[in-house]
């Protein structure tokens, strides 16, 4: 009994040393990055992403729950976790943190959280036991059979039974455990062959039928081009702008969401062979690329575009830049305040101290007032909400009372209701950061192409918080896309279907998907996919090299031809009177374009 006794003392013992080293460098990680006060290490959870501090930032917002396996995990049920547990999670988590080689991403930090929080319900529901020194190899083998059979992915399960595997080998040196573990991975999935079968699927692929839930229709296309004549406002010809671009060029959502207004990159052609060859073809004697941050550790690239894409893109850069300058001045407006002036110059430059509420609308709110339908009311209960203030009433008649807001309040909701949605302590300020192969980026809201007021993804009624500038929100945008059943989408509001009468859905990774969709339907081959997708850059396709001086000239964008031939299509059908003329201007754009130097 005594050496058992001893035993179990060891164990917690060791727990408690693993957990003080990590807990150490958990604080020296907090000074490092100047943030200490702003994260605690016994908080239930910690914000991950535009409002998480230190290693802790990202563009994509999600967070690190210690305290609950959730229900929401399909075959757990949900369950507290000790507290034991959860300081053997957290120092895991530093563990990790500290050997990896410079910054860890989200999925590197979050899946080995989510393979703890199994072995936690396994031991709890096996043994009744809360204390990591509890586990043992057939609690971790249960886990991982317990994912099998509740997952439709057995790559899915291969990686995270791997990264199980991975755990148990860093925790073993650090002795934790009663009894000696050794694992393996019990559903190894290795697909070697993929590129092979994703290409035999687009050559058996037809117009009428693809078993690929990813692609979308051609009505589902034609459908965005129809968006574009049906425009209500300025934040949905912000959104159409974006999504055709994603199509030209098939960016995915990270990288749409950072590019930069200043990401144009015009470089004239030196070469007079080739110069005098592109005026022969009364082709442009320059070439036209777009500078973006790669996701997936690709780093900072140049996407060169192809020839026919050349105005389009110009246009809607120039549209773009036009749509957005207020927003841009907003946020240069804090920042050149230090974000003491929140306020915008029409509220800060009246002369009395009380505001009256309906003088805000149009200068700090705008929109319907939500599913109320009553703006007034929208205003008072949001800022009542983010700050806690109240209005003064004053009553006009038995019916009807004027609210009033002094500039001191409403300067303090404008920050308290960026202070919640993100981490906005000094040096964060209206800035989104990415991680590019282990080092941060930092982008400023003003210097982002596609930045909108909160509120501006409402469809019908809307309430628009006009001092609230943000970057593309990754939920609202698949929202409008029709990806989330219980919103309606853009396709919804504009009773825009697909042939057979069904809700038109596009994933918001789809613009790719879709390229490849309409270059599988036309039968083209994997070998010139990169050229019709208008990659002409031989650093993205090193196997192309030898066809990108021949047919640099001669390639066309599918996307972009399929856009002005639809467009040309069903131009007589669409009569709104603010269509955008992103594909009848006779003008020649002319908008600034950023020239770099070559990057080395």
């Amino acid at each position: 009994m005594t050496t058992q006794i001893t035993i179990l003392n060891k164990q917690a013992d060791n727990l408690l040393i693993y957990i003080e080293i990590y807990k150490a460098k958990f604080e020296e990680r907090l000074v490092a990055y100047n943030a200490v006060g702003q994260l605690e290490w016994n908080a239930g959870s910690w914000h991950f992403g535009e409002k998480g501090v230190a290693w802790l930032k990202e563009t994509k917002d999600r967070g690190f729950k210690w305290d609950e396996v959730s229900s929401r995990v399909k075959g757990l049920s949900q369950m507290n976790i000790s507290s034991e547990f959860q300081d053997f999670m957290r120092a895991y988590h530093m563990h990790l943190v500290c050997i990896t080689g410079g910054l860890p991403s989200g999925s590197t930090l979050d899946k080995p959280l989510q393979v703890m929080k199994r072995w936690y319900w396994e031991m709890v529901n096996k043994t009744s036991q809360t204390h990591p020194m509890y586990l043992t190899s057939d609690i971790i083998h249960a886990a991982m059979e317990h994912h099998h059979e509740n997952s439709d992915s057995p790559d899915n399960v291969s990686d995270y039974c791997d990264i199980a595997v991975k755990a148990i080998d860093l925790l073993r040196q650090y002795d934790l455990f009663l009894v000696n573990i050794e694992v393996k991975n019990k559903f190894p999935y290795r697909n070697g062959s993929n590129s092979t079968k994703e290409r035999k699927k687009a050559q058996e692929a037809t117009p009428d039928q693809t078993d690929d839930e990813r692609l979308i229709s051609i009505r589902a296309f034609m459908c965005v081009i129809e968006l574009i004549a049906l425009a209500e406002n300025s934040y949905q010809r912000i959104f159409y702008n974006m999504l055709l671009l994603t199509i030209i060029c098939g960016f995915r959502f990270q990288e749409i969401m950072l590019l930069k207004m200043t990401s144009l990159v015009k470089r004239e052609i030196t070469d007079k062979e080739k110069r005098q060859h592109a005026i022969d073809q009364d082709w442009p004697t320059y070439r036209l690329g777009i500078e973006y941050l790669g996701a997936k550790k690709a780093g900072w690239r140049i996407h060169w575009l192809a020839p026919s894409t050349y105005s389009v893109v110009e246009m809607i850069y120039k549209s773009v830049q036009e749509l957005t300058s207020g927003f841009r001045k907003t946020i240069q407006g804090f920042r050149d305040s230090n974000f003491t002036n929140m306020l915008p110059g029409k509220i800060a430059d009246f002369p009395d101290e009380w505001i009256e509420q309906n003088y805000l609308e149009d200068i700090m709110f705008s929109g319907s007032g939500g599913s109320r339908n009553d703006l007034g009311k929208s205003i008072r209960n949001s800022i009542a909400n983010f700050s806690g203030h109240k209005p003064k009433v004053i009553p006009v008649h038995k019916q009807k009372n004027s609210w009033y807001f002094t500039k001191e309040q409403l300067n303090d909701y404008v920050y308290q209701r960026y202070a919640q949605a993100k981490n906005f302590e000094p040096g964060h300020q209206c800035i989104i950061s990415a991680k590019n192969n282990g080092d941060w980026v930092h982008f400023n809201y003003e210097d982002l192409m596609f930045i909108m007021p909160e509120g501006a993804f409402g469809i019908g009624k809307d309430f628009v918080s006009l001092q609230h500038i943000f970057p593309l929100d990754e939920n609202s945008i698949e929202a409008w896309l029709g990806g989330t059943q219980n919103r309606k989408s853009i396709f919804d509001h504009f009773n825009l279907f697909e042939d057979d009468g069904s809700r038109v859905i596009i994933k918001k990774h789809v613009p790719r998907h879709n390229i490849n969709t309409f270059l599988a339907i036309a039968g083209v081959t994997d070998h010139i996919q990169a050229i019709l997708m208008g990659r002409v850059d031989i650093t993205q396709n090193k196997h192309y090299q030898h066809q990108a001086e021949s047919q640099s000239y001669q390639t066309a964008s599918l996307a972009i031809n399929m856009l002005e031939k639809a467009y040309d299509e069903n131009n007589q059908a669409l009569t709104k009177s603010f269509q955008l003329s992103l594909f009848t201007t006779q003008q020649k754009p002319c908008i600034p374009v950023n020239l770099p130097s070559p990057r080395t």
